[in-house]
């Protein structure tokens, strides 16, 4: 059968983009085989198959793993060996037992009974394959390797990505790094292409990090507008800004292009009762910068008892 195959449909030798192509190829000739009559029989070769299907034993229920199957070790880079070639696997595994299954176009990775990697695989000698999302969670603590890293090589990002991250250390400066590799991260548990897209809302905005990315990924997923809308979320505390002690502090007058301080008491509140931490952090550095440029936000520069009344008590409205 292997012999009739290759004389009568690899010949001349095809050549195709992947083995699904290759697959599909075959049996579209194989179809075409079954309405075939051989000599001295009336039937097709269809037809004597389904009278011979009758007395065959029915398949397993469990289709054959056909597959070339190793045990192997993690090594301390990560990295797992299978017939002359390294493969990647997730940081959180090294040093650990795995169980390597060698297909003829892919190999899989496990831990007992969890899949771990995924790869293409390479018939070359002595190569590396890499998956650079299995090292991000080392970058997120040594971002310092960011652009030296091998696994990262030849890792193809869309534009918004490299804009993102100039943007993040232009204003975070070192921690922009880590901010950008979280924002990778995000690929772990989402698709590159949802990913894509909170990026470049974000981009869109101004609201350049981390959270926001996150926010707004979020938002997409569930299918609700992009605001911090408090009726969407009930378990936040209410507050209320004429409570406050700041308002009985005494309302200086305002430097020129600045903010009071109670004004700065009241916002820095918020965003602790709101669990902003990024927001908080970057906070003082954004109030001077904007200062700098003579260029105050209005969320930022509302100053009057009117309008923080109004921004606690119409969160959602723009």
């Amino acid at each position: 059968m292997v012999g009739y195959v290759r004389r009568n449909f690899l010949v001349p030798i095809p050549s195709f983009e992947s083995f699904e192509a290759l697959n599909a190829h075959l049996e579209e000739k194989y179809l075409e085989r079954m309405h075939a009559h051989l000599r001295g029989h009336a039937e097709t070769i269809g037809q004597r198959m389904e009278r011979d299907l009758d007395a065959l034993m029915p398949l397993p229920a469990v289709p054959y793993d056909a597959c070339d199957k190793q045990a192997s070790r993690v090594s301390s880079l990560s990295l797992v060996r299978y017939r002359t070639n390294d493969y990647s696997v997730p940081v959180a595994y090294r040093h650990r037992d795995v169980l390597v299954r060698g297909y003829v176009d892919e190999v899989v990775i496990s831990c007992g009974s969890e899949v771990i990697a995924k790869h293409r695989r390479s018939y070359e000698r002595d190569g590396f394959v890499f998956d650079p999302i299995h090292y991000l969670p080392l970058l997120e603590q040594k971002t310092a390797a960011l652009d030296q890293a091998a696994p990262l090589q030849g890792w193809r990002l869309p534009e918004e990505y490299q804009t993102l991250r100039r943007l993040l250390e232009a204003h975070m400066g070192q921690r922009g790094k880590r901010e950008f590799v979280q924002v990778l991260r995000l690929t772990e548990n989402f698709s590159d292409q949802e990913v894509h897209h909170a990026g470049r809302d974000a981009l869109r905005l101004g609201a350049i990090s981390f959270d926001t990315v996150k926010h707004l990924l979020l938002c997409r997923i569930e299918g609700r507008p992009p605001r911090l809308d408090l009726e969407l979320y009930p378990y936040l505390p209410r507050v209320s800004v004429k409570d406050h002690p700041a308002w009985r502090l005494p309302d200086p007058a305002v430097e020129e292009g600045g903010m009071s301080d109670r004004s700065t008491l009241i916002l820095e509140h918020h965003l602790k009762e709101l669990k902003l931490p990024t927001f908080l952090r970057e906070y003082h550095k954004l109030a001077a910068q904007c200062a700098a440029e003579a260029g105050l936000y209005a969320f930022l520069g509302a100053t009057s008892e009117d309008d923080w009344e109004w921004m606690i008590e119409a969160p959602g409205s723009s």
